[in-house]
């Protein structure tokens, strides 16, 4: 299964003969294509290795996992979107991805990771906040499923629960503001309007102290599944920075985990499109302010840091070269070379595992499409 613990292995592997292979999907009714277009990169694969100093029978047993693969008849008969496989001396990987990917066989220094990149950064990790009058629950969400979060001690059980805590602690929330503590609670018929939008505020603010307690520094987005009427409430009450503008309409407590997860997959896989156009638009804002680049020489010494706030890639491109993290020297090779590894590909690798969004496009849709690769950095970074 494709997640951050899996991505985190595979990008620690830095060795001779890493062999990445990209299956696009062809369901069918005896799987066919996709079986013969992996024995076929396996094949392609083995001739790489034998070409590096292997011999036939070694090659053969490197790629053994691979080629058993072949014989999972069912698992080619399914297949919708894309596998991936991932081989080295003492690691096996097989992936289905949720979306086609192109074709590709690799054998590098590294995995070649940027198609799991962009799949990550479009569906990475994400929280859903299922906000009900009898019932609160934070699911933590990838592109795989959603789990619930174990929650009992910072969130409260349902709205009854929370303007209990309120009452318990209101001279305590005072601090953030009176408007929207000043006005006793009542119970029973006779509570009108503005005393309802009272209890919501109560409601969604004590939700949010839990919320903010369990996420801490974590980076991720939050979708809300909840009704019309508190959804805009939550937003205005929380201090969350990363509330997804499109919420799950709806009483929570109806909605199943699936379709939980797939309503919450759709809305960020838009927010994470959404950003990407809204960085496109200001690059040149953060270029004139210093805080964007279009060179790999400045790009990957800083992506190595943790300098690098968004990048932008050009699916497809390559750069060959080497990096010493040591001195931050970047060299380009105008070829491939024995001690060469994929640039770009190391720079995506480096960034996304120092929290950076990145955005695997065209060419043509770079902020500078003259470079394949353009950064903008973190503000507290600029030099």
């Amino acid at each position: 299964m494709l997640n951050r613990q899996t991505f985190h292995t595979l990008a620690q592997v830095n060795t001779p003969n890493c062999v990445s292979i990209y299956v696009p999907g062809y369901p069918s009714e005896r799987g066919m294509e996709s079986r013969s277009f992996l024995k076929k990169m396996l094949n392609d694969a083995a001739d790489r290795l034998i070409q590096s100093g292997m011999s036939d029978k070694d090659a053969r047993a490197y790629l053994f996992n691979g080629y058993e693969l072949l014989n999972e008849t069912e698992r080619w008969q399914q297949l919708e979107s894309s596998y991936a496989l991932f081989i080295g001396p003492e690691i096996f990987e097989a992936l289905e991805l949720n979306r086609q990917v192109s074709p590709r066989l690799i054998v590098d220094q590294r995995f070649y990771l940027l198609p799991l990149i962009s799949e990550m950064s479009a569906a990475g990790e994400f929280y859903v906040l299922a906000l009900g009058e009898t019932s609160t629950s934070l699911y933590r969400g990838d592109a795989n499923s959603i789990q619930p979060v174990p929650a009992d001690e910072q969130l409260p059980k349902n709205m009854e629960s929370a303007l209990q805590m309120d009452t318990e602690t209101r001279n305590v929330q005072m601090n953030r503001g009176a408007a929207a503590f000043d006005t006793p609670i009542f119970n029973g018929e006779e509570m009108g309007h503005d005393h309802r939008l009272k209890q919501y505020k109560r409601y969604c603010y004590q939700v949010d102290q839990g919320v903010q307690a369990i996420l801490e520094d974590a980076d991720a987005p939050v979708v809300l599944a909840t009704t019309d009427q508190i959804a805009p409430i939550y937003k205005e009450t929380s201090d969350y920075t990363d509330i997804a503008p499109v919420h799950i309409s709806g009483t929570p407590e109806q909605l199943s985990k699936q379709q939980m997860h797939e309503q919450a997959l759709e809305i960020i896989r838009d927010f994470h499109h959404n950003q990407k156009d809204r960085k496109i638009e200001g690059f040149s804002d953060y270029d004139a302010k210093e805080l964007a680049s279009s060179s790999v020489f400045e790009i990957l010494p800083r992506a190595y840091k943790g300098e690098v706030e968004t990048l932008f890639v050009a699916e497809g491109q390559k750069r060959w070269g080497t990096f010493s993290p040591k001195s931050g020297k970047v060299e380009l090779h105008k070829s491939r070379q024995k001690d060469s590894e994929d640039l770009i590909n190391l720079t995506a690798i480096y960034a996304f595992l120092r929290g950076a969004g990145i955005f695997l496009v065209n060419q043509d849709d770079l902020p500078n499409s003259s470079t394949p690769i353009n950064a903008i950095y973190k503000s507290g970074n600029e030099s």
